[in-house]
């Protein structure tokens, strides 16, 4: 339990000095839906 705790604070510190070394700073991104595209479909009508 101690040992799986470790490591998921450590990578956690290392995602984030990552994120801090591409400059994302205080900018957030988020997405919660979807994106759905029909090439050859029928015409909406």
């Amino acid at each position: 339990m101690v040992r799986r705790l470790s490591l998921l604070l450590g990578l956690l510190l290392l995602v984030s000095l990552l994120a801090n070394a591409q400059g994302l700073g205080d900018k957030v991104e988020l997405f919660g839906g979807y994106s759905y595209l029909r090439v050859n479909g029928p015409p909406f009508g």
